[in-house]
């Protein structure tokens, strides 16, 4: 699984040659692209080959290169977008489980395309849990406990396909404008995967 795609360039110049700027540092821009999954099953190819499916290579390069563009517009055309996603902030924890606030909000909100993919560490266990949408708010997300009491950790799609079959249906997303009428232009940019010690929240 790949989990971003990147983006270099040197002082506004796209780097397709690395011999270019041989000793200068590169800017790197990332875009998660998880929640693009390649096709959900063995497909067999002309060769004979037999691809098993869920292989690292998502089919679905536009929506990840309008998110590489939304990096590139504002670093180096100072275009003011959103860019960056959401990123944890804190946890507070609860009697019924624990409450997880986002920075990188852009005077927006979260949504949510599904409850799943958090995991509760007990003891030496990780323990599947939900998202509870009633006590979710536009800047946190609430993750039940369940029967994960005593939890130390909690991390979020930490394997492999945690988005399932289709596009876009990872649980956390940020709500951006979009840039236009443009092919594989989406307006919410995905969460990416972490861990977090539930006592500082800290990835």
């Amino acid at each position: 699984m790949i989990i971003v795609q990147a983006l270099l360039v040197y002082d506004g110049l796209k780097l397709l040659d690395m011999a270019m700027f041989p000793t200068q540092r590169w800017k790197v821009y990332m875009a998660v692209s998880y929640d693009t999954p390649d096709r959900p099953y063995p497909t067999k190819f002309g060769n004979g080959r037999v691809d098993p499916g869920f292989n690292v290579h998502s089919p679905f390069k536009q929506p990840i290169g309008a998110r590489l563009a939304r990096a590139g517009l504002k670093m180096i055309y100072n275009v003011s977008i959103e860019n960056v996603a959401p990123r944890l902030e804190s946890i507070t924890t609860t009697a019924e489980g624990f409450l997880l606030k986002f920075s990188n909000l852009y005077n927006t909100s979260l949504e949510l395309h599904s409850t799943r993919g958090f995991e509760l560490l007990v003891n030496s266990t990780w323990c599947s849990t939900t998202i509870n949408p009633k006590l979710s708010t536009s800047t946190m997300v609430f993750v039940n406990s369940g029967t994960c009491g005593n939890a130390k950790r909690i991390r979020y799609n930490w394997y492999d396909n945690p988005c399932g079959m289709n596009c876009y249906q990872c649980a956390i997303y940020a709500k951006v404008a979009p840039l236009g009428d443009y092919t594989g232009e989406l307006p919410f940019l995905p969460l990416g995967p972490f861990v977090a010690d539930i006592k500082d929240a800290t990835p």
